[in-house]
């Protein structure tokens, strides 16, 4: 998607790009507004796993809204790309761990 494509535009764009699991989760609680027990059920998972799950999805749209070169998303302990070196932030903001 180009620089002069809307916001929501690319919004759009990002959750197209999600893995299937993930956009379902995402189209389901955010565009359809289901309730989180249906969606649980129908993914197979408890409501802490798919709150994990919509976590997930979301931090992966930050980083594909985000200007600049993409980067993957850090999932605790998953290296960051070969960018600068910066802290890897989990879950309410506390500090997991430093990559290199």
């Amino acid at each position: 998607m180009t620089e002069t494509a809307s916001p929501t535009d690319r919004l759009a764009a990002a959750i197209r790009e999600l893995p299937e699991r993930l956009r379902q989760v995402v189209e389901g609680y955010f565009v359809e507004q289901r309730p989180t027990t249906e969606l649980a059920v129908e993914q197979g998972v408890s409501e802490p796993q798919l709150a994990r799950l919509c976590a997930e999805a979301l931090v992966a749209l930050r980083d594909a809204m985000a200007p600049g070169p993409r980067r993957p998303a850090c999932r605790r302990h998953r290296a960051l790309s070969a960018r600068a070196p910066r802290p890897c932030v989990g879950h309410r903001g506390r500090q997991l761990q430093r990559h290199e």
